[in-house]
């Protein structure tokens, strides 16, 4: 952050030599960790349990102004094709956690009782952002677990691969994403902008997709065709792939994935990455320049014999089990000769209305 001094509190050492780095866990005594240290801001973007903030509230007491919360849009649960405003809309119960909980409960209920421990607080100014899913460079979350390969760079190595990509036949549901550098535009305008004290925020872009238009945008910005295949539960789980998801899908969730930025952009903030801002009309140069970019990770994972497999999460074990990678391409390959995919991205607008 041009202009500020960073101190970053982790146990991995951040990139780069811009900021000062504090080598700790945030279950360790953060009293003692931070006794000589004051701050404009602080920004807590890991905490999922409320002992966690409350732990921190405790130990910056009188040594920061304001405490910024990364919480996330998962609260609302919403079970309607509506945008959720931050106040109107939200949901923080149930949020008691309970060890019997399954992991994405525990994570939604923490996750709201990270919110009220730090807004009931009498310290400090306070905001809450509420990211949707983060897309991105050096995104972190897996597909699949030991592939080294991101969920951001799923859908486009699956296109650069030439393909297909397999969607079920019920997958219409509307989502919104975020690119990483708008998030982080977003906590830098609630660490500092005097408006943003006291406020509850989503950071969410401005378009609203399904997987199918998804893809295909994609797949128009470095001017290709990739067939979208649908089918059904029945054929999935003929061919093993019953567990099959897509990484933007929250089949838990039984929930609707739009959200309202209103109240992010009357402080100034504007989704400005380009991550996501394809069409068919994209520059040739931008083309060539993003195509040779998901060829390049393509042939990475190629060096360390690894391939893109053909759904998010659910075929961990079988790239690894006794049917072998190409397995995998194989299978595809007959869901290629065997089904057709109906044309063209979802109508977004007849499904708002």
């Amino acid at each position: 952050m041009q202009g500020h001094d960073v101190t970053v509190l982790s146990l991995d050492k951040p990139s780069g030599h811009a900021a000062r780095w504090i080598n700790t866990n945030r279950d360790a005594p953060l009293s003692r960790t931070l006794s000589r240290l004051t701050f404009d801001s602080v920004i807590d973007n890991i905490a999922f349990r409320a002992y966690q903030v409350n732990s921190l509230i405790d130990a910056l007491r009188g040594k920061v102004n304001r405490y910024v919360l990364t919480s996330s849009v998962d609260i609302y649960c919403n079970q309607k094709a509506k945008y959720c405003d931050e106040l109107e809309n939200e949901q923080l119960e149930p949020f008691l956690h309970s060890d019997a909980l399954p992991p994405w409960e525990a994570y939604l209920r923490g996750k709201r009782a990270c919110e009220i421990a730090l807004r009931s607080s009498p310290h400090f100014e306070k905001v809450v952002v509420r990211p949707a899913v983060v897309l991105g460079a050096r995104d972190n979350i897996m597909c699949p677990r030991g592939t080294l390969t991101s969920r951001s760079l799923f859908f486009p190595l699956r296109i650069a691969d030439g393909g297909p990509i397999l969607l079920r036949h019920s997958d219409t549901r509307l989502h919104q994403v975020v690119d990483v550098g708008d998030v982080a535009r977003a906590l830098l305008l609630a660490a500092t902008h005097p408006l943003a004290a006291g406020q509850v925020l989503n950071v969410v872009g401005d378009d609203v997709w399904t997987n199918e238009r998804l893809i295909h945008s994609l797949s128009n910005s470095i001017g290709c065709k990739t067939d979208v295949l649908r089918v059904s539960d029945a054929q999935l789980k003929a061919a093993g792939l019953g567990h099959y998801q897509t990484p933007y899908f929250r089949s838990y969730m039984h929930s609707w994935f739009l959200f309202s930025n209103r109240r992010l952009k009357e402080l100034g903030w504007r989704p400005v990455s380009a991550y996501l801002n394809f069409d068919a009309q994209t520059a040739d140069s931008k083309k060539i320049r993003l195509r040779n970019s998901w060829q390049s990770e393509r042939r990475r994972l190629k060096r360390n014999e690894l391939k893109t497999p053909p759904d998010f999460m659910a075929c961990r074990a079988r790239i690894t089990d006794s049917y072998g990678r190409d397995s995998i391409e194989r299978e595809i390959t007959d869901f290629r000769s065997q089904f057709r995919s109906p044309r063209g991205p979802w109508d977004t607008n007849s499904a708002l209305s």
